[in-house]
């Protein structure tokens, strides 16, 4: 029986072989495009997460201030600020929280604490007029030795610790266990917010 011819033209049947050669490779192009892409990729990631050993690594530093901390004044009767070196937190009230707490571990010199022994921080909040909302343990006032010239000068030296530190506020009002009292110990009006007074600073 005789052989049939392919059917088609010569020249078609072979540029259709030569297509068919070509799109293996084809394949293969766009398959190693893939890769140099993927790995390109990979590494400028891997190179800005994990920084190569020889490059030196940032230190986290925490910023400090130093405030003035008023203590009473041995000799006369007024305040002194004793200076210490605090870290600026988050917040203008935690970092405000801290100078008090400072202020309350007492001075490292002759000076003389004025706030009761035992009393706690309990609170510190700033309302949107500027006023420091400071609040204590009860220990403030019922461990108060008394006299109007000490509650003065426990009061300021709270007020103008504040006050004179931190431009960003204008007022303190003080509480005792949540509550505003008439006074701490019988003289100073703390019914009404404070303003720094300067005049007590010797």
């Amino acid at each position: 029986m005789p052989q049939k011819k392919p059917k088609g033209n010569p020249k078609t049947r072979a540029k259709k072989k030569k297509a068919s050669r070509k799109v293996p490779w084809l394949k293969v192009v766009v398959f190693v495009i893939i890769l140099v892409c993927v790995f390109v990729y990979l590494r400028e990631r891997y190179d800005t997460t994990y920084p190569p050993s020889d490059t030196p690594k940032k230190t986290s530093s925490v910023d400090t201030i130093t405030v003035d901390l008023y203590y009473a004044d041995p000799e006369r009767d007024g305040l002194k600020a004793e200076q210490r070196d605090i870290s600026l937190l988050s917040s203008l009230s935690h970092t405000i929280s801290q100078s008090l707490r400072e202020l309350m571990k007492g001075p490292r010199g002759n000076l003389i604490n004025a706030i009761p022994k035992n009393t706690k921080l309990e609170d510190v909040r700033i309302d949107n007029d500027g006023v420091v909302w400071v609040d204590f343990s009860s220990h403030l006032s019922s461990a108060h030795p008394g006299g109007s010239s000490a509650e003065l000068i426990t009061v300021y030296s709270i007020v103008n610790t504040i006050l004179l530190n931190f431009k960003e506020v204008k007022q303190v009002r003080i509480l005792i266990d949540g509550a505003t009292v008439d006074t701490l110990a019988g003289h100073i009006d703390c019914t009404k917010p404070f303003v720094a007074n300067r005049r007590l600073i010797q």
